[in-house]
């Protein structure tokens, strides 16, 4: 059997830095209308696990966690703490999103981002 052949995006998407992704993903978010907080490595404090990313656009009546990994091939992947506290977030009713840099190139990260008329 023959490998998968790489595409172009495919490349771009394994060498964009985590820190790029999330430069990218705050600035198409502040140019749409959301406030944004980022938190930093909370890494042994009390915010431990929390997403990178706080988004809330008052206009919208929306509130959003996202958390930004790199690539999965280039081992962006969950903490096990990280993915409970996702998941209880989702049965609380929060938005929440994992976006990696296949994610951007596609298109998945502006639609979650966009302002719904």
């Amino acid at each position: 059997m023959m490998a998968k052949r790489l595409t172009t995006e495919d490349i771009i998407a394994r060498a964009m830095p985590e820190k790029e992704l999330m430069q990218n993903i705050m600035a198409l978010a502040r140019a749409t209308g959301w406030n944004v907080r980022h938190m930093r490595d909370s890494r042994g404090q009390n915010v431990e696990y929390l997403p990178d990313l706080i988004l809330w656009h008052p206009g919208q009546r929306r509130f959003l966690w996202i958390e930004v990994k790199r690539s999965e091939q280039k081992g962006g992947k969950l903490t096990p703490g990280q993915a409970m506290l996702i998941q209880e977030f989702l049965v609380c009713g929060q938005a929440v999103a994992l976006i990696r840099p296949e994610d951007w190139l596609d298109g998945t990260a502006q639609d979650i981002l966009r302002v719904r008329e």
